[in-house]
């Protein structure tokens, strides 16, 4: 089970306008505590009802940043197969054996038109895990089960695969 790593990649969620409507959301919802202060040094006088609301406000939205923050699909690739891991969903990494594994290449996608967007996307028998971009490792399983992998090193990704003879071209299944 301690094989050697031969393909490792860790992703982000690193896109400007998520960042951007995390922080926009966060200024709006704490507007009622930027009032606070301000009462507080113009007037002399504090809600204390109001603070309480707004830190409680406070507390939960930059809680929410720092989550969004620590989330991240890490893969690996050993000999005995693919490993993956969506933290903090997943505390553990799923081991995809290539016994289970009909078909594997990696390819473009849609990500809004095809899964609804990034993340954890499950859909009838069609997975996916994704962070950024477009490009993924489409896993097909021997149960007609489907698992989208993102990657932001397709290149590297295919090279390996290929040179482990388990990248599958059209209906060609995956060789041992």
């Amino acid at each position: 089970m301690n094989e050697q790593i031969l393909f490792t990649e860790t992703q982000k969620f690193r896109q400007w306008w998520v960042w951007f409507l995390i922080l926009f959301s966060f200024g709006v919802c704490n507007a009622p505590m930027i009032n606070l202060v301000y009462q507080y040094f113009e007037f002399g006088r504090l809600n204390t009802g109001l603070l309480i609301t707004a830190g409680i406000v406070f507390l939960c939205t930059s809680l929410s940043i720092c989550y969004i923050r620590y989330q991240r699909l890490e893969t690996q690739i050993k000999e005995d197969g693919i490993y993956v891991r969506f933290f903090p969903y997943q505390k553990q990494y799923k081991h995809l054996a290539w016994e289970e594994i009909s078909k594997l290449y990696v390819r473009q996608y849609r990500p809004l038109l095809e899964y609804g967007g990034w993340g954890f996307n499950y859909r009838g028998y069609k997975k996916t895990l994704t962070v950024s971009g477009n490009m993924g490792l489409q896993i097909e399983f021997t149960n007609g089960k489907k698992l989208l992998i993102g990657t932001q090193k397709p290149d590297e990704l295919t090279e390996l695969l290929n040179k482990m003879g388990k990248i599958s071209i059209e209906n060609k299944n995956i060789s041992k």
